[in-house]
């Protein structure tokens, strides 16, 4: 059951990160939007690079530490430390 719980953890895990760094590349491409939009003051480039910095950053961040944490239970529940200079014995 251990190892089945950590084994789910873990794809959950490797999906999330994939997710995480997908949505970072469309945080890039945003921001080439926002480039190639221009408009000064309150135009529209700055409205599109506000919304990526103060609305879609936050919920990227949070999605990404919930991964993260996901993925270091999955690896307690394997027996490997990962935060720790220690290994699995066998």
């Amino acid at each position: 059951m251990r190892k089945k719980a950590a084994s789910l953890m873990e794809k959950i895990f490797g999906w999330g990160i994939l997710l995480t760094l997908l949505a970072g590349g469309l945080a890039f491409l945003g921001y080439l939007a926002a480039l190639a939009a221009g408009g000064g003051e309150n135009g529209a480039g700055m409205r599109i690079a506000l919304f990526i910095q103060k609305e879609y950053f936050p919920v990227v961040i949070v999605c990404a530490a919930i991964s993260a944490a996901i993925g270091l239970l999955g690896m307690y529940l394997n027996g490997m430390e990962g935060l720790s200079l220690k290994g699995k014995q066998d």
